[in-house]
């Protein structure tokens, strides 16, 4: 992900006049692809059929409690961002979410009429995004973490997705700080995938359609 955001971005502005958006969906894009490809490949060896690799990856339907552990997850990841976007503004009197402290890739503006077809662009990486993180991180990691760190295992998971994230710069780091760690233990406590494949895609979603649309600056 360091690699994707300080050397891809910049070769591919550079060489192809790639705007840094379309560069971050590329270089990291590849990577959450790659992420895909592995965990389906990989369930795919403890499987003989499409049942198969969902029951390996642990996707199964949501219940009533899954339902409410999808909108407690979603409310706390809110909740505990929103905390620490004040702690350090009122604080530390470092804003969290200034676009100036993030790589040019992320300093985005609504887009224009024009650039609406950016939306299809988005829609086979946000896929990938959120299903090639979520099947490889705690479809197909997590069971096996657990199997080896127990009760504390959505903690070695959480900590090893925020150093995959760290890469992008230490205040976004620091700003997915409450989904690195609530999406694992939902996960882990629920023991189903798809909890972890709503909440992210939410929160990563929202967060886009939001800036893209206008409504927030």
């Amino acid at each position: 992900m360091y690699l994707a955001v300080h050397d891809a971005i910049p070769y591919l502005q550079t060489h192809y006049a790639a705007p840094p958006l379309i560069g971050w969906w590329l270089s990291s894009g590849i990577i959450l692809f790659a992420f895909f490809v592995i965990a389906m490949v990989g369930a795919s060896r403890q499987a003989t059929s499409f049942k198969g690799i969902l029951r390996v990856l642990r996707l199964r339907s949501l219940d009533r409690q899954d339902r409410r552990w999808v909108v407690g997850g979603l409310v706390a990841v809110f909740a505990m961002t929103g905390l620490i976007t004040l702690f350090f503004s009122r604080i530390l009197d470092i804003d969290l979410l200034s676009q100036e402290s993030y790589a040019s890739f992320l300093k985005m503006e609504a887009l224009q009429p024009h650039e609406y077809w950016l939306f299809l662009v988005w829609l086979p990486y946000f896929f990938f995004n959120i299903f090639g993180e979520e099947f490889l991180w705690r479809g197909y990691l997590l069971p096996r973490q657990i199997h080896v760190f127990g009760d504390y295992a959505w903690t070695f998971n959480g900590c090893l997705w925020a150093i995959f994230h760290f890469g992008i710069g230490w205040r976004l780091a620091i700003l997915l700080l409450p989904i690195e760690f609530t999406v694992p233990y939902v996960v882990q406590k629920r023991q189903n995938t798809w909890l972890g494949i709503i909440i992210h895609g939410v929160y990563n979603g929202s967060g886009f359609l939001l800036v893209a649309l206008g409504v927030v600056t």
